[in-house]
């Protein structure tokens, strides 16, 4: 998993980092690190993990028919998928104990929790609603705990139209009256929204993150809360 291999770097222990997902891309140095996935580009290849000779694999994918011949090589494989900021700080501790840099670990976790007790007491009165876009084109959004608790710690109130995956017409966008919209791009190079333009028109504010800080747990997703509550706090 990306934040994962991140927060071992930040660690200090990126040297021990022996393979990266398909998405690995921060930082820089991730990059030149071997792949092991199958032809697809994205599913990890049992073999060249084994290949690898790694002590351990962690990951966020649940399930997996890959993991078994894995664990039957005997390499330890531990899955860990946050569904809320509380488990985010507690994955990172673990990868910090699994990597033999625990200290490290729970200063960062440490950081977070302070950071974020911060946060909650310089949030607004009054909390906007938030539409948070998980995938496009067309626009869609998810019912994900994870998320939720984000846009509360920054000063918000998470829009879910329903359970799970769901994408939103246009004309649903205007019943649900979003006040913010958050996007996972580049806050440089922002993608072009038609379908949101009506909402920004009657003052409803868009908020670029970077996809890999807005959607991943890892030591980043205090940046993510700081930019969606400086959009928040901008209106």
């Amino acid at each position: 998993a990306p934040h994962f291999t991140e927060a071992l770097f930040d660690f200090g222990s990126g040297d021990k980092v022996v393979g990266v997902s398909a998405a690995d891309a921060r930082p820089a140095e991730a990059t030149a690190i071997p792949r092991p996935v199958t032809a697809d580009g994205f599913t990890p290849d049992p073999a060249a993990i084994i290949a690898l000779d790694p002590h351990v694999v962690i990951t966020s994918l649940e399930g997996g028919e890959w993991k078994q011949p894995v664990r039957q090589a005997g390499i330890h494989v531990v899955t860990l998928r946050a569904s809320g900021l509380e488990d985010a700080a507690r994955d990172l501790r673990i990868v910090g104990r699994i990597s033999g840099f625990a200290l490290s670990a729970d200063k960062l976790a440490a950081r977070m929790h302070s950071r974020l007790k911060e946060l909650d007491l310089a949030t607004v009165k009054t909390r906007p609603k938030v539409f948070v876009e998980t995938a496009y084109p067309p626009p869609a959004t998810a019912e994900d705990s994870y998320m939720t608790e984000l846009i509360t710690a920054a000063g918000g109130v998470m829009l879910v139209p329903g359970p799970g995956y769901t994408v939103v017409s246009g004309e649903q966008l205007q019943e649900m009256a979003p006040e913010v919209i958050v996007i996972g791009a580049d806050p440089d190079s922002p993608p072009e929204r038609p379908e949101y333009a009506r909402l920004t028109a009657a003052g409803t504010r868009l908020v670029y993150v970077p996809p890999d800080t807005l959607f991943l747990p890892g030591p980043r997703l205090l940046e993510a809360i700081e930019l969606i509550s400086k959009g928040i706090q901008s209106g």
